[in-house]
């Protein structure tokens, strides 16, 4: 497979009576941006956020192209650009808090990367793309993150019940040996 310039790795969708998750294989492709995957190590930023966070993007040259549109509740793996700055790189997660009223469609038809679809059976996950990404949030995302920015400027709702979540979350988790979780 050819390198390409998607940086996609989950994308929640609803499309009429159904709803699912396309996972791609940017996990896999980040890898060549290692010199030596099995021993480096990275941190995870995580950026939560829509116009805001791309305008910090653009202002901290997080990544040296253009960001492109994304879809509501897509999550994207990037390496830092930072790298040359840095002992070791870091990976940021990029994704927003979509809203209730999102329906993407899945977007298959890539032939640049793999793409595996997961079809919830109905009644057995929401319906919702922000109810698929909360969950896509609390299970795939905070447990590894390193460091969260939320930017509150692009957060419609109460960012306190965003902040509530997410000192809850770090307190639920067990600490353990892969990644210590936060002690409040």
């Amino acid at each position: 497979m050819s390198r390409c310039r998607h940086t996609c790795w989950l994308k929640p969708w609803v499309r009429g009576p159904e709803s699912g998750l396309d996972v791609t294989d940017r996990p896999q492709r980040i890898l060549r941006d290692f010199d030596d995957p099995d021993v480096d190590t990275t941190g995870v930023l995580m950026l939560v956020g829509s116009q805001s966070k791309q305008a910090a993007f653009r202002k901290l040259l997080f990544q040296n192209e253009p960001v492109r549109a994304r879809a509501s509740g897509e999550v994207h793996l990037l390496v830092s650009s930072f790298r040359e700055y840095r002992q070791r790189p870091f990976v940021i997660a990029d994704t927003d808090i979509p809203k209730s009223q999102s329906r993407p469609s899945s977007p298959r038809g890539r032939l640049c990367h793999e793409v595996t679809v997961h079809t919830f059976m109905e009644n057995s996950m929401p319906g919702e793309v922000s109810e698929i990404h909360d969950r896509l949030f609390h299970k795939a995302l905070l447990p590894f993150a390193d460091v969260i920015c939320v930017f509150v400027e692009d957060i419609v709702f109460d960012p306190h019940d965003v902040f509530r979540e997410l000192y809850e979350d770090a307190c639920s988790r067990a600490s353990s040996e892969f990644k210590p979780g936060y002690k409040g």
